[in-house]
């Protein structure tokens, strides 16, 4: 038992380690040699009551508006999405309103299709209806594609605010973070969200595009990167100071669980080795979490949930404000619990669940 202790404790503390290469740009990373030509690309489905936050924002954007395009796409909306990104399309002079009706792709993926289709520039850039990017956010993208990058995620923050949900989603949030840019950090990039994306559009059309990303309704964005990195094409990671992308997370818990779990379940298309890399480490963190149960057999295995709490804290407490987060000691101890036992039940659930756009 305690070889076996030993063993555990030895992988845990190693992907720890790991953990400690999430780190954000302190400048922010807006000196560029040349304005490169940007596509931002837009897809909202009766999202009529964010509209005026997100326009706000990118009116804010610090980018010669010569240079890049915003086209705003309404997939199909039950509100008055069109409308009221029409009526504030009106403040710019570089911004394109469409309705699309009759896609190419299923959920989301056609809408953002058929922008990119409308594009008039090399450089794609996305995000969603819902979120505010930061003035810095095209500065900091063009920065890397200058340097070669075929595809590229950036930081994206939830608002944090009082109440529950909010805050297990943002501390999920941070962990997804933690995760995913610390693992690209080392050459095993697996997932990004859309709502800070961009890739060279040569790149995109040279892995086909959204076709070969149709496994699940959901993903669009995990699975277009999977496909980049069959390709060995160059991804990287945009931490800028000033270029995050914050968005608001879901307030009621049945929302909340139903979009982890659509999320979630984009995870059994991930390449063989992100799977086995995630699913060791979710392993160990509910070996971990329940290893009290075992008490009884050996106390040694009382040191699994002592070392695992002590270094969640350490890791949490050290990075959550580069996601200008913030948790008590006594909410990272139960957050952290709750977000292991949620996953066990996301991934039960997931098999009964129907994904939706």
């Amino acid at each position: 038992m305690v070889i076996l202790v030993t063993i555990l404790c030895i992988l845990f503390i190693s992907y720890s380690l790991v953990f400690f290469n999430f780190k954000v740009d302190k400048k922010p990373d807006h000196v560029i040699s040349e304005f490169l030509p940007v596509s931002i690309i837009i897809a909202g489905k009766n999202e009529g009551h964010n509209l005026n936050g997100l326009f706000q924002s990118l009116e804010r954007l610090n980018y010669p508006p010569s240079y890049f395009e915003i086209i705003f796409v309404d997939d199909s909306s039950a509100d008055n999405t069109f409308n009221i990104a029409k009526k504030l399309s009106l403040n710019f002079t570089n911004m394109k309103v469409y309705k699309v009706n009759n896609k190419k792709y299923e959920g989301k993926r056609g809408a953002l299709q058929f922008g990119i289709d409308k594009s008039k520039y090399g450089i794609i850039l996305i995000t969603d209806a819902d979120c505010r990017p930061e003035p810095e956010w095209i500065n900091a993208f063009v920065n890397l594609f200058g340097k070669g990058y075929d595809f590229l995620f950036g930081i994206s923050p939830f608002v944090q605010k009082n109440g529950f949900v909010n805050r297990l989603a943002c501390f999920e949030n941070l962990w997804t973070h933690i995760l995913t840019f610390s693992f690209a950090s080392i050459g095993l990039p697996y997932s990004a969200a859309s709502r800070s994306f961009g890739f060279n559009k040569k790149s995109f059309l040279s892995v086909g595009g959204y076709s070969e990303t149709t496994d699940t309704i959901s993903g669009d964005d995990d699975l277009l990167l999977r496909e980049a990195i069959k390709a060995k094409l160059k991804i990287g990671t945009v931490t800028a100071k000033d270029s995050f992308v914050f968005t608001f997370a879901k307030s009621k818990v049945k929302e909340y669980f139903f979009q982890k779990v659509r999320h979630t379940k984009t995870s059994n298309y991930y390449l063989l080795k992100h799977k086995i890399l995630l699913g060791a480490w979710h392993l160990l963190n509910t070996i971990f979490l329940l290893s009290p149960v075992l008490m009884f057999i050996s106390v040694y295995s009382g040191i699994l949930f002592i070392l695992k709490f002590l270094i969640d804290i350490i890791i949490v407490k050290s990075r959550m404000k580069l996601l200008k987060y913030k948790f008590k000691i006594i909410e990272i101890v139960f957050y952290q619990s709750v977000y292991d036992l949620l996953i066990i039940l996301v991934f039960i659930s997931g098999p009964f669940t129907k994904n939706r756009w």
